[in-house]
């Protein structure tokens, strides 16, 4: 395993990224490394500074923070073996790599995984942080109060780097929300859908998907959050982002 990942950071390091996508696939593994669609606060801040200059920092900037878009283990007998782990830190190596990215992360289990780790942190925007994603949120703190301070200490530290308007418009919003009468299950999206306002033949299907999608995923969503020891409110609340970044001093804390 370690020599197969050893290949495949070679062959990145040594690629035309981040002026093209790097992309390595074969029998075992799939991998696709591009540049990040959002950048981690070092980053964001130096961006909304004086001294960046986008025609001469863009390229840098991006060869810095490498974004994992894809990864997909095809070998059976490669799961479960620290692979990923063992690709971060690999790529952490490389001499101009600052920032490790993990983007689009769509699996629950994972962003949950990441979200729990103290090795990574997420990347906070207003892309990460809209109203759905707040709410989404909402259960969780009512749950846990210290998940609120981890966030809004995360916020904080945006708004003392450089002001960001989004983070106060979150902040604004977690306290509106927080105060919001709607149920649990609603906020989380996790309600049984509602029969169509109209009985045309898309409508119709559409409501179908939608019954089949929720007594589907619904319970076995609860059954792998009750796995964690959690509700299906707080598995959802720390499972709702979907980039996270990590740094060497992150990713080997003791």
């Amino acid at each position: 395993m370690k020599a197969l990942i050893d290949k495949v950071v070679n062959e990145f390091s040594k690629s035309e990224y981040p002026r093209i996508a790097f992309t390595y696939s074969d029998k075992s593994l799939e991998i696709e490394i591009q540049i990040a669609h959002e950048y981690p606060l070092e980053m964001q801040s130096f961006m909304a500074s004086s001294n960046f200059n986008p025609k001469e920092d863009y390229l840098l900037l991006r060869a810095m923070c490498p974004a994992i878009e894809v990864i997909e283990i095809k070998d059976p007998n490669l799961q479960n073996k620290g692979f990923f782990n063992y690709l971060v830190s690999k790529l952490l190596t490389i001499d101009i790599v600052k920032f490790v990215i993990v983007q689009n992360v769509h699996s629950l289990e994972f962003a949950y995984n990441l979200y729990e780790s103290k090795r990574w942190e997420p990347v906070l925007s207003p892309y990460s942080l809209t109203e759905t994603t707040i709410k989404r949120m909402i259960p969780l703190i009512r749950a846990k109060p210290e998940e609120f301070e981890y966030i809004n200490t995360l916020l904080i530290k945006y708004i003392d780097k450089f002001e960001p308007f989004w983070c106060k418009e979150a902040l604004e919003n977690f306290n509106t929300f927080l105060s919001s009468e709607e149920s649990d299950e609603v906020l989380i999206g996790a309600s049984k859908p509602k029969p169509p306002l109209n009985d045309s033949p898309i409508a119709l299907i559409l409501h179908e998907a939608s019954v089949n999608n929720y007594e589907i995923n619904i319970p076995n969503d609860r059954n792998i959050a009750s796995e964690r020891g959690e509700s299906l409110e707080t598995y959802y609340g720390k499972s709702v982002f979907e980039d996270y970044y990590t740094t060497k001093e992150m990713f080997y804390l003791p």
